[in-house]
């Protein structure tokens, strides 16, 4: 995330988690419910596809499975890409995202 974006969700009076990595937001995940770390609730994720480790499409698919399994709570899930075609849009579908959002993140 773009540090102009994490400041204007911030404004908006919310805190801001990054992970650099699927690997990592999984992990974050995980911890919501006080698996080895501080117990957080998480109320919305910004997925970037393209990431490093583990990309956005199998992170998003692990926290669905999770999410199914009773194991962590259903959260949101918005994909941020500059990707538009219709085999993105499946694959996100497919990955239990709910809302696909262009790079460059605009609040209104």
């Amino acid at each position: 995330m773009l540090l102009a974006e994490r400041q204007m969700i911030k404004k908006l009076g919310m805190e801001v988690d990054e992970a650099v990595n699927g690997e990592i937001a999984l992990r974050a995940m995980r911890a919501q419910n006080g698996k080895g770390h501080a117990k957080k609730q998480y109320s919305l994720i910004l997925m970037d596809i393209n990431m490093p480790v583990m990309n956005g499409y199998i992170a998003s698919q692990r926290i669905s499975e999770l999410v199914r399994l009773g194991e962590v709570a259903a959260v949101p899930i918005v994909c941020l890409s500059a990707q538009d075609s219709s085999e993105h849009k499946k694959r996100c579908g497919e990955a239990g995202i709910v809302e696909m959002g262009k790079k460059r993140l605009k609040i209104w």
